[in-house]
């Protein structure tokens, strides 16, 4: 009788061979991640009333975003993120791009290497600005952080939400040097103006951001220089930021200034604010700031409140407060969050749930 031989044996085993003689180097992986964070609002003041669903995400931006690594061997990684930002209410792209231009991925997208001299990216990607959340009681939170109101009304780039993304960059980050760490980034930001009509580097800009942290404490300092056309003064704006863990309470602080290209944009502001944990799974967020206008009679001042609750490490309840006051003499700043006018005050109320993934 003939003997029946397995052909899958040998099938098997020339692609064993065949994957040990494959690179070690060929190793890779892509993460999909999101934040889904929506909430109800209510506004009052200055003659606006409007209760409405906010989906862009009050407590973290709603997004959604795909990141990887392809491991090259010698420790050199090629490393991608792309993230796009929602608006869950509606299930939309949030507004804002530049004229001529769509949003695909508007808050980031990048690719480059890395290793264990740094990273170095290429795209859409984070100025040194938006670090600066990490010294904010809501962690940046644009729509409802003192803070992150104010650099708004500002018109800072040194901002924890979309200004400090810059299009068309080269980025470096530093590894972590002891607590020590380092970014700078160059931007070409206006290159693909479909008008053509800026100076082809007037509008570039360029950063740099210095870090220490080691145990409770934590300090940043953050440089912009903002282009902003042919013949015009550039931008300079000037961030320093400190924070520090006692435990039963996290405190921290800021200080920027801008100082525009027109001298009546000029401008400082300050903040503090701490964080109180309650129990194992809650805290209680408490801040000020307070934006110094140049000449007489037209600053802002804001208060944020709130208190979150953690049903996992992955989902939260939260409950937030804004109060806002313009003086009589303050500029317009209808084009924000908040339509009030000079010499107004207006609160904002946010009840929401935030689930990452």
């Amino acid at each position: 009788m003939q003997k029946k031989t397995n052909r899958f044996v040998p099938l098997v085993a020339g692609g064993v061979l065949g994957a040990a003689m494959l690179p070690a180097a060929a190793q890779s992986n892509v993460t999909i991640y999101g934040v889904v964070d929506a909430a109800m609002t209510r506004t009052t003041g200055g003659g606006y009333n409007q209760t409405a669903m906010d989906g862009r995400g009050i407590l973290q931006g709603s997004r959604l975003g795909f990141r990887g690594t392809e491991d090259l061997g010698n420790g050199l990684k090629a490393l991608f993120q792309l993230e796009q930002g929602l608006n869950v209410d509606t299930g939309t792209a949030p507004p804002g791009a530049p004229a001529g231009e769509s949003w695909a991925f508007q808050r980031q997208a990048w690719v480059g290497l890395g290793g264990a001299w740094g990273t170095l990216g290429l795209g859409r990607q984070y100025a040194p600005g938006y670090a600066t959340a990490r010294f904010d009681i809501l962690e940046g939170s644009g729509l409802y952080s003192a803070r992150g109101w104010l650099t708004s009304v500002g018109g800072y780039t040194i901002n924890p939400g979309s200004p400090a993304r810059w299009s068309n960059s080269v980025r470096y980050m530093s590894p972590d040097l002891s607590g020590f760490s380092f970014e700078g980034i160059y931007s070409n930001y206006n290159n693909e103006d479909p008008a053509r009509t800026r100076h082809p580097s007037g509008d570039d800009r360029w950063a740099m951001g210095f870090g220490y942290a080691k145990g409770p404490g934590e300090i940043g300092v953050v440089y912009h220089n903002v282009g902003v056309g042919a013949g015009v003064e550039d931008t300079r704006e000037f961030f320093i930021g400190g924070s520090w863990d006692f435990g039963f309470l996290k405190a921290m602080a800021t200080w920027q200034r801008k100082d525009a290209e027109v001298r009546s944009g000029d401008n400082r502001l300050w903040s503090v604010g701490v964080v109180v944990p309650v129990l194992t799974s809650s805290a209680f967020h408490l801040g000020y700031a307070s934006l110094d206008v140049k000449g007489r009679d037209n600053d802002s001042n804001s208060l944020s409140t709130g208190f979150v609750h953690n049903l996992s490490k992955r989902t939260a309840l939260y409950a937030i407060l804004n109060r806002m006051h313009h003086d009589d003499l303050a500029p317009n700043l209808s084009g924000i969050e908040q339509p009030i006018q000079p010499g107004e005050t207006a609160s904002t109320w946010a009840l929401g749930v935030r689930h990452k993934f």
